[in-house]
């Protein structure tokens, strides 16, 4: 890997996997997992993975993000009643968990989703978000965190 790049720290692949099937994301799993060796090559303390859909929207999501130290944690996700993936927090002290699931092979995962295979230690329903691009026009004001954001929707930071 190159020398240390400013922070944030941001990291994409040459080629795209793509996505076969709602249940076959290798491209995902990938990025996902590859995230703690960028996390371990730099001394970073956490991994706060935020996909390319996601927007955090609040101080109160920041500052709870940022007050994590140990643990993996997803926040809730109403519409589907799961955890949800597309915003996580991976902690140093978990890291040897992404360990074993890289060298299991992120390509195992296929078939599988996310929401229940990834070893959560909190999933937490407050902060508060949603995947609002499925299913509304507008992100309600309460939010925290939007998923499934289009260009349609306008969001704000609070």
């Amino acid at each position: 890997m190159p020398p240390a790049p400013a922070r944030p720290l941001l990291v994409s692949f040459a080629t795209r996997l793509g996505r076969s099937a709602v249940d076959n994301y290798p491209g995902w799993w990938r990025s996902l997992l590859f995230s703690f060796l960028v996390a371990k090559h730099y001394g970073c303390r956490k991994i706060v993975h935020v996909e390319s859909d996601a927007y955090l929207l609040s101080h109160r999501m920041l500052d709870f993000i940022n007050a994590r130290a140990s643990g993996w944690t997803a926040f809730w996700c109403p519409r589907w009643n799961f955890p949800e993936t597309g915003i996580q927090v991976v902690c140093a002290d978990r890291f040897d968990q992404m360990r074993a699931m890289w060298d299991a092979g992120w390509a195992r995962h296929a078939g599988q989703y996310a929401e229940r295979v990834l070893p959560f230690t909190d999933i937490v329903r407050d902060p508060h978000g949603n995947r609002y691009g499925e299913f509304r026009t507008r992100i309600p004001g309460f939010a925290d965190f939007a998923m499934q954001v289009s260009p349609r929707q306008n969001v704000w930071f609070k």
